[in-house]
């Protein structure tokens, strides 16, 4: 699974181009920007190790950290949580993400991968608190309901994209996840 690389503004996870959440890769978490985190990643997309790369990375990234400035910080911070997910360490990702939210709590990058870290952990209420401050409630019921749905929990799916869309504005994309998860109960 590929993530969005772009801005941050909480703008641009609501709608593109005036049409929300056109495309499911909007739901996706934000990969890191930095050339070190791209370059992790593509060693562990090529190595059956994993475990000693992310090692690597996070030994240097722990490093690097008490070195850098406090917005670098958080930059870092997430990025390593980001690594961390991506290697299957979901506890100590969650523990960074959260490092990084305190620090800065409006980071908006590490707020999205939190809430969707939580969300396929099937914590959605956890979730919902993280996304929704972070990118409103239409979108974050809207993206709990796409991860629902890759988990096969449709009942959560349902209830969740019928959430986002009591919410005003709604994405008709929204109502499309609906009327597909309806056709497929009948």
């Amino acid at each position: 699974m590929r993530s969005v690389l772009g801005p941050t503004k909480p703008d641009r996870l609501r709608s593109r181009g005036g049409a929300p959440y056109i495309n499911a890769s909007w739901i996706l978490p934000k990969t890191p920007k930095r050339l070190d985190s791209s370059a992790f990643g593509s060693l562990t997309r090529s190595t059956t190790n994993k475990t000693n790369v992310c090692g690597s990375f996070v030994a240097a990234a722990h490093a690097c950290i008490g070195h850098a400035e406090p917005l670098v910080n958080t930059s870092l911070i997430n990025n390593l949580a980001f690594t961390l997910m991506e290697a299957g360490n979901h506890a100590t990702a969650e523990s960074e993400f959260r490092r990084a939210l305190a620090i800065d709590p409006h980071f908006e990058n590490a707020a999205v991968n939190l809430g969707l870290l939580l969300a396929r952990q099937r914590r959605y209420d956890e979730s919902l608190a993280i996304l929704a401050p972070a990118i409103g409630a239409a979108a974050a019921h809207h993206n709990v309901g796409v991860i629902a749905i890759d988990l096969g929990d449709q009942p959560v799916a349902y209830q969740q994209f019928t959430l986002a869309g009591s919410q005003p504005g709604a994405p008709q994309a929204t109502q499309d996840f609906l009327a597909a998860l309806t056709k497929s109960t009948i």
